[in-house]
């Protein structure tokens, strides 16, 4: 594209969580489950299906149904954001196919988030990679990346103060 030479690195850098451009994608999703101990219980709560997963979350943890009541009005059903403008949230093919290749590994650990959750049905599970394909789906269908998972074991140890497991 037209962007240049800082701004790809720094933008493959940001996808891999391993520079710090801000919070949100530097601890990603790779992050917070190495950082989970091992066996640890695993709830998800899914953004497109926030109020449906918050529903089986709080059944898991105090066996109450349907905390959020029958209308569900407690959270916003459509997150907008008005103050973005709606072609800078365009991406091309050719991009978002790029930007899918760097999220590979990303998209293998919110696998394996997914899979771990115990809140979660196996439906539940299929509904979201059959979401996720439609905008990553050779990442979606892969169970491998071309790239290693990037070591964090240092970021971990800055970020929550201790090592990863081994």
């Amino acid at each position: 594209g037209n962007s240049s030479e800082v701004c790809r690195e720094r933008a493959v850098s940001s996808i891999l969580g391993t520079d710090r451009f801000g919070n949100h994608i530097y601890y990603n999703y790779q992050f917070h489950l190495e950082a989970v101990p091992k066996g640890a219980t695993i709830l998800v709560l899914r953004t497109e299906h926030l109020a449906e997963d918050w529903n089986a979350a709080e059944k898991v943890v105090s066996g109450r149904e349907n905390i959020l009541g029958e209308d569900q009005a407690i959270f916003p059903h459509n997150n907008v954001n008005s103050n973005s403008d709606e072609k800078a949230k365009h991406l091309s093919d050719e991009s978002r196919v790029l930007v899918c290749e760097k999220l590979c590994n990303e998209i293998q650990v919110y696998k394996k988030i997914l899979s771990s959750a115990i809140n979660l049905n196996e439906e539940q599970m299929k509904q979201s990679l059959e979401e996720l394909k439609e905008t990553c789906p050779v990442e979606a269908m892969a169970a491998t990346c071309g790239d290693p998972l990037p070591d964090i074991t240092e970021k971990l140890v800055k970020g929550r103060g201790y090592e990863k497991e081994k």
